[in-house]
């Protein structure tokens, strides 16, 4: 697969740059995307050039910082610093770049997508705010499932020794409905409510 990726890449850059063929963005943009899909990350760099300079795609940041991110994942510097320039300069497409990232791995790998939602909360992402929140409770309620009923810990609102999983929870609710987000008010009303992660607070 890694030489397939590769081969693919190199086909794109040689219409990208018209090597020994026309240069031809199309069939460009067509390998480079094939080898991206497969995880490679200097045709994700190039999408991502070519997202954000309308080369034969409509000029698209959010899908540009998309690729972009992906690759700087990976270790690609320049792809790091283009992410860098497009937060800068168009910083809700990217935002919704990284949060859309965090939805990609949400249900095929948790970490991963704890790892975007972080970011974009960091740029101020009250969506993503609320996902950190709904993770860390949802593994708040995995860990408790394993010493005692879950009818008990949302009616009887026992005290939880999950404090780390419950702090972050309690802490990305409250940013998150600070700043607006109705859900997170619901269910953080919920929790001062009915106590669920050990609090309780009927004021």
């Amino acid at each position: 697969q890694e030489e397939s990726r590769e081969a693919q890449y190199y086909l794109g850059c040689i219409y990208y740059y018209g090597r020994d063929v026309p240069q031809d963005y199309q069939k460009s943009f067509y390998w480079f995307a094939k080898a991206a899909a497969h995880g490679y990350k200097k045709a994700q760099n190039k999408l991502g050039i070519m997202y954000s300079n309308r080369l034969v795609v409509e000029r698209d940041y959010s899908l540009a910082a998309y690729w972009f991110a992906k690759a700087a994942d990976q270790g690609h510097a320049n792809a790091r610093t283009s992410l860098e320039n497009i937060i800068f300069a168009h910083k809700e497409q990217a935002i919704e770049a990284l949060y859309n990232l965090g939805c990609e791995y949400e249900h095929t790998n948790k970490d991963t997508a704890l790892k975007w939602y972080y970011k974009a909360a960091d740029q101020g992402d009250i969506d993503a705010m609320y996902k950190l929140a709904q993770l860390h409770y949802l593994e708040v309620k995995d860990q408790f499932s394993h010493k005692n009923s879950w009818y008990e810990f949302l009616y009887r609102g026992m005290p939880m020794a999950c404090g780390d999983e419950s702090s972050k929870a309690i802490m990305w609710y409250r940013r998150g409905a600070n700043l607006g987000h109705p859900l997170a008010q619901y269910e953080l009303g919920n929790i001062y409510h009915k106590g669920y992660i050990g609090y309780r607070d009927w004021e």
